[in-house]
């Protein structure tokens, strides 16, 4: 019997996220370059989806369930002590057009969807603190000039914060995978940073200009390939 021809090219490994407030803020910009959204619908599934790193031949996608379709996502940054983070779908643009996340209708059914990555394909490197690997992660952010992204998971109990290729010099044709256990409790979707003091703290707002900010994205489940460490 001829085998069955498998699907070629990217793969897409689909990473669920907390809420639709995670989505928006890993999307957003704070100008006029966010990223699009995906909607795929796949038999009575839709995903509202947003594409990250690639690993290998592989892309992963970050994506929340939705039950009906939508042209745009209007997110509310909290750019003040008592204004609240907020993202909900909207069918047109009304007021400034950087607050609107688009959504395109695309079928991703001709990628195959992966459930796990190669074994050598990320590279698991444990940093001793929270506060090493945001200070990295700043020193990324400002070396390309954009507004950077950790991702926040549970496993086994614990929280850990995370990130993709902090160290530009210790980088190679593999993905390098940071991550740190922190016992920070709060539940801010970013993290500020005091050059002055050499200080982070997780916060709920944008808006000191005295610091540096990191979008903070919480997982709903940990990335497949994260191994516990001893």
């Amino acid at each position: 019997m001829p085998q069955k021809n498998k699907p070629k090219g990217k793969g897409i490994l689909y990473i669920k996220l907390s809420s639709m407030v995670d989505l928006a803020r890993y999307a957003y910009n704070f100008d006029f370059s966010s990223k699009s959204l995906i909607l795929y619908k796949n038999g009575g599934t839709a995903r509202l989806v947003a594409l990250g790193e690639c690993i290998k031949e592989n892309v992963i996608a970050y994506y929340i369930n939705i039950d009906t379709q939508h042209s745009f996502i209007k997110y509310t940054f909290p750019s003040s002590m008592g204004q609240t983070e907020t993202a909900h779908f909207s069918e047109r643009v009304d007021g400034s057009e950087k607050d609107f996340i688009n959504i395109f209708n695309v079928d991703l059914s001709s990628f195959k969807e992966v459930k796990e990555i190669g074994k050598g394909d990320v590279l698991q490197i444990r940093v001793s603190s929270d506060r090493d690997l945001v200070h990295a992660m700043i020193k990324k952010s400002v070396r390309e000039e954009s507004f950077a992204t950790l991702y926040e998971f549970e496993a086994k109990g614990k929280r850990f914060i995370s990130g993709f290729d902090l160290i530009d010099e210790l980088s190679d044709d593999r993905k390098t995978f940071y991550y740190a256990e922190t016992k920070d409790k709060s539940r801010g979707g970013f993290a500020k940073y005091s050059y002055s003091s050499n200080t982070f703290e997780f916060a709920e707002t944008v808006g000191e200009h005295s610091y540096i900010y990191i979008k903070i994205v919480k997982l709903a489940e940990p990335f497949p390939f994260f191994k516990m460490p001893d």
